[in-house]
């Protein structure tokens, strides 16, 4: 064969392989390589390899990544799948003229590591598999070794219009009125401004434009959105039309079951450690780096899957004249959540913790049945303290009167935050018309129980009143005592960690534990009120005959 048959057959060769990679990108990735600055050695795709272990990445790239706009990479680590992301930004930014990529990471540097990885893989191509491409920035080009991006890398294409990719903080603004390609959000979970990224970057996307959220789990989050934005999209993805992907750590090839008894990397680490980096089942790792938990996590699963009550109705109070209110029953946003009402062979205390109303945090009230425990009825809101006032007025009297009692419920309001006693005030004193409230609680403390009633009603959680509080709330889940839960007490129960700093336990970062403290105070009440059959009765209560 002479050497210009050769040459049209090596173009002819070269020009099919433009064709077909254009078609899958796979065929490209497959083609591009760099080295693992970690371990050193030569990292490449195997997504047409049959016999390779890493296989089963091509699903993603050519069933998921190239069907689906919206993807949510929930992982285990060290899969490749950033790797697979960054990669395919970088193989659209070849093959399609006039896109843009962004890249996101938490902190500024790690997003520039990431472009910094395309730049590689871009170097390892061959010549012809770069589409005649010319690189603009960085601007000394592909002919240096010591070169690379600044956060950015744009190409120029024959047809004389650019792609480019660039990394970008959290804090950064995609562009306003831009449009954008494509957007890898790396290490989601913790980026603490998720939401507000995510809102900046669907704008640019568009109906076309794709988004890649790849992460290890950092936390949990409830139905309302609260706790870790990345855990809570995975919970509401179908919803969102957001397609979801777990990864567990077993896919890759050397993680077999020896390896979880002898691998330094896996043995090293803490119960949190292992779920984050390591996580086997979706609910492992989300509840897993959640942090140590405070609450018996069999018991809260046994809760989760047999006794979670629903409401009965929702409900408030509304005035008819400044002495009465009636009961008015509400939609899905009723205030007053309402799981059983007032019996005549019970009576009843409510506990009371207090918010702002303005805040992150939630006011929380659970009304307790003293003779069932069972939480009879709940408030999880912000709410102004004097709208909370006039509820809790009307709820405590309901569940008082109707209930057969000759007095209203005993009412326990938080006081050791100082909100408490604006919530206290209008109770006691009356306000608009409404009288006095007839049944405050006054904390006595445990060490001068035969002392006068204290001058000021209120129960203070504090250094001893906290842990007593809670360890009567971690009883009666342990044993299931408790004959239901609601699903935001269950939320923060499970949110409910112990930390190295600070107040311990508390919730879970981004969490909040308005619910626990609120339902703690409620089965402090119980054991000073509530029917105790096994309980010894007082000498004085003691009557020989």
């Amino acid at each position: 064969m002479n050497l210009q048959a050769e040459a049209r057959r090596i173009l002819a060769e070269r020009e099919l392989e433009r064709r077909r990679v254009r078609y899958d990108l796979s065929l490209l990735l497959d083609r591009m390589s760099m080295v693992d600055e970690k371990t050193g050695e030569v990292f490449r795709f195997y997504l047409n390899d049959p016999d390779s272990p890493w296989y089963w990445q091509r699903t993603l790239v050519w069933d998921v990544m190239a069907t689906t706009q919206i993807r949510l990479f929930y992982k285990a680590r060290q899969l490749g799948i950033t790797w697979i992301a960054a990669a395919r930004q970088l193989a659209r930014a070849l093959t399609l003229p006039g896109t843009r990529y962004l890249v996101f990471r938490q902190r500024e540097e790690d997003a520039l590591e990431i472009v910094n990885r395309q730049w590689q893989l871009l170097c390892s191509l061959p010549e012809h598999l770069r589409f005649g491409t010319k690189v603009i920035t960085p601007h000394r080009g592909l002919d240096r070794d010591d070169v690379f991006p600044d956060g950015e890398i744009k190409l120029l294409h024959r047809n004389g219009v650019t792609s480019s990719i660039k990394a970008l903080p959290p804090t950064g603004e995609p562009g306003h009125g831009e449009t954008v390609a494509g957007v890898l959000l790396d290490e989601a979970a913790r980026i603490k401004k998720l939401r507000e990224v995510l809102k900046a970057v669907m704008a640019t996307v568009g109906t076309l434009g794709e988004v890649d959220l790849v992460s290890t789990a950092n936390g949990v989050a409830n139905e309302d959105g609260e706790g870790n934005h990345f855990a809570h999209l995975w919970n509401t993805a179908e919803e969102r039309g957001i397609t979801k992907v777990f990864l567990p750590t077993d896919l890759h090839p050397l993680r077999d079951e020896r390896w979880y008894e002898t691998a330094p990397e896996y043995l090293v680490l803490d119960t949190v450690g292992r779920a984050e980096q390591y996580p086997r089942t979706p609910e492992e790792g989300f509840q897993g780096t959640a942090g140590l938990p405070y609450f018996d996590p069999d018991a809260l699963a046994v809760y989760a899957r047999e006794k979670v009550a629903k409401p009965l109705y929702r409900c408030e109070f509304k005035p008819v004249n400044p002495r009465v209110a009636k009961k008015v029953q509400t939609g899905a946003n009723g205030l007053i959540r309402v799981y059983e009402e007032p019996r005549g062979d019970a009576t009843y205390g409510i506990a009371v913790d207090v918010a702002t109303g303005r805040g992150r945090d939630n006011s929380a009230v659970y009304v307790i049945n003293f003779t069932s425990m069972a939480l009879s009825a709940e408030i999880r809101a912000k709410i102004d303290v004097d709208k909370l006032a006039f509820q809790l007025h009307y709820l405590g009297r309901w569940y008082g009167t109707r209930s057969g009692c000759e007095r209203d419920a005993l009412i326990a309001i938080e006081t050791a935050t100082g909100h408490g006693e604006a919530v206290i005030v209008p109770l006691r004193d009356g306000r608009e018309g409404r009288p006095k409230y007839t049944n405050l609680y006054y904390h006595r403390p445990a060490a001068r129980p035969a002392g006068r009633r204290p001058k000021d009603p209120g129960f203070r959680i504090g250094e001893k009143t906290r842990p007593r509080a809670l360890s009567l709330l971690a009883k009666a889940i342990r044993d299931q005592e408790l004959p239901w839960m609601t699903s935001d007490l269950l939320f923060e129960c499970r949110s409910f960690v112990h930390h190295d700093q600070g107040t311990s336990p508390r919730a879970a970062e981004g969490c909040n534990d308005d619910a626990v403290l609120a339902a703690a105070i409620a089965l402090e009440l119980y054991r000073q009120k509530g029917h105790h059959p096994n309980r010894r009765p007082k000498k004085s209560q003691i009557v020989t005959v």
